[in-house]
Parts: C-alpha cells; sequence; structure tokens
C-alpha cells in the first residue's frame, strides 16, 4: 500500500494541529494515501487533550510571559509542552484500515515503528502494558505524569507520549520522542486549585519521565534523531502494515484546509479554552 512520508518541519502549535485534522479529511475522502509526518514546533506549545479543562489545569498568564503557545489536540489525555522533542503523526482512513479494532492494540502495531527508531539508536526501552484500571494515574495534568497501555519507557520512565482519535472518517495517532525536557518550564505552564499537589507532582516528575539527554548525558542531534526514527517507522510499518513509503509534500487543498481551520478553530479561544 502506497503511503507519504512529509516533513513538514518547525511551525506553531495551531498550525501543526490544523495540519493533522486537514490531514485525516483529506486522507479519509481519498485524495491523500495514508501519511507519516514529523514535525517540531516554534515557538514552543501546550497541547491540551481533547477533554482538558483548560481554565483548570493551565495558567496562561505564565504561558504568555514565557512565549508558549496554547493549543487544544483533537485526541485525549493530558497536557504535553513540546520543545525539544520530535513529534510523528501517523494518519489512514478508517474505512479498510489495517489496524486492529481496538485502540489498545492498535497503539501496540504503531509503537512498533518508536521502538525500532530507538533499536537503531541503541538507546534499550521496553514497551509496558500497565493494566488501564490499576495503573497509577499521575497527581498532576502533565501527559508525562502517567504510563499509558503500550507506552515506550527507558529505565521504568516515560520516553515517549502517544494519544490516538478516531474521527473525521481517519484514524490518527500522534506522539513526542523527548531529546530533553524542561519539568520548571512544564510546570510554570500549569495550575491547581490545591498548589501543593502541583508542588509535589514536579519534585517527582524526573521520577516518572525521562528524555534522551537524561538517558545518555546528552541530546541527539536533530539530524541523527529523525534519521533513526525515520527508518524505524518505515522498517514497522511497512513489515506490519504493508506501507510503501514515498517521500511528498502536503497538497494545496491539505493547506488550504489548515489556514481555514487555523483561523476559525485552532487559534480561537473558543476552541483552546473551551472547557
Amino acid at each position: 500500500m502506497k503511503w507519504r512520508f512529509i516533513d513538514t518541519k518547525i511551525h506553531s502549535g495551531a498550525w501543526n494541529m490544523a495540519i493533522d485534522e486537514a490531514v485525516m479529511t483529506c486522507c479519509a475522502a481519498g485524495r491523500v494515501p495514508p501519511t507519516l509526518r514529523f514535525y517540531r514546533w516554534a515557538p514552543p506549545a501546550l497541547t491540551l487533550g481533547y477533554f482538558q479543562k483548560a481554565e483548570r489545569d493551565v495558567n496562561f498568564d505564565a504561558c504568555a510571559h514565557l512565549g508558549i503557545d496554547v493549543v487544544r489536540r483533537l485526541t485525549g489525555g493530558r497536557a504535553v509542552l513540546h520543545d525539544q522533542e520530535l513529534t510523528y503523526s501517523i494518519i489512514m482512513p478508517h474505512e479498510g484500515c489495517p489496524l486492529p479494532d481496538s485502540i489498545t492494540d492498535s497503539y501496540r502495531v504503531l509503537s512498533r515503528g518508536l521502538a525500532e527508531g530507538f533499536r537503531i539508536l541503541n538507546l534499550p526501552v521496553t514497551m509496558s502494558r500497565p493494566a488501564p484500571r490499576s495503573g497509577k494515574l499521575g497527581s498532576s495534568a502533565a501527559c508525562f505524569d502517567a504510563l499509558s497501555v503500550w507506552e515506550l519507557e527507558a529505565d521504568g520512565k516515560k520516553i515517549v507520549g502517544s494519544a490516538q482519535a478516531r474521527r473525521f472518517g481517519s484514524v490518527l495517532q500522534h506522539g513526542s520522542v523527548l531529546n530533553d525536557l524542561n519539568p520548571e518550564m512544564l510546570f510554570a505552564t500549569m495550575k491547581d486549585e490545591k498548589p501543593q499537589r502541583l508542588e509535589r507532582a514536579k519534585a517527582t516528575f524526573l521520577e516518572k519521565a525521562t528524555s534522551i539527554r537524561h538517558l545518555i548525558g546528552r541530546p541527539l542531534p536533530w539530524n541523527e534523531l529523525f534519521d533513526a526514527f525515520k527508518e524505524g517507522f518505515f522498517i514497522a510499518l511497512e513489515r506490519d502494515l504493508d506501507a510503501h513509503f514515498v517521500e511528498d509534500d502536503l497538497t494545496d487543498d491539505e493547506l488550504s484546509l489548515a489556514e481555514d481551520l487555523i483561523e476559525n478553530k485552532y487559534a480561537t479561544c473558543d476552541w483552546n479554552r473551551r472547557r
């Protein structure tokens, strides 16, 4: 099956989230093939889970002071600060989708591409499967404060955060591979009705989350990170989903739709603060 690989490089939070939706819409309509996309963020951005309560969890004044975008994702889960990382999205039409029907099982399939990337980098990771009901939730609104089903971990700590949504006739999974992380900046963007709870979460955050820098003492050069995970996804998706990749660009339709989505959705308070 023909797939696209697209590197959309560095953009704002609203642009990145609008592109995910635009690709989903065009993919469901059959105008573009299934797509693997890599991207980065400038300025840094805090993305909120689809159901997350923005006014309860986000310190918007601190985000503005620090120059951090705030945008709501299509996917669930909790807040992610996107800065020193590689972000990926995988999008395919829901009709005829070769993934398992179970979201949990489809995580396992797609996470193999991430695992292959770490293998190429010679960084030891494992795929964890904590019980969904008995696994401990984190004590803050931060995504990397807790492991989810089939997440990748290193030394027992979360190193990749992913989330999935099935809407607009497509399946979307996107996630972050942490090259580095800054707990001080992350928790500066948050608030809690019990401030002491947030302080405790910040104090223990690095017991639950890690990054490549924390594993090997330095972040990797971007091209090394990019090449390893690109190869890893190509290997795993070709093996598991019969994906044959062509490097490509976004279409004019996708770019036009994304611009409309930025103006009317992802750059608006109505979308980003609606809960």
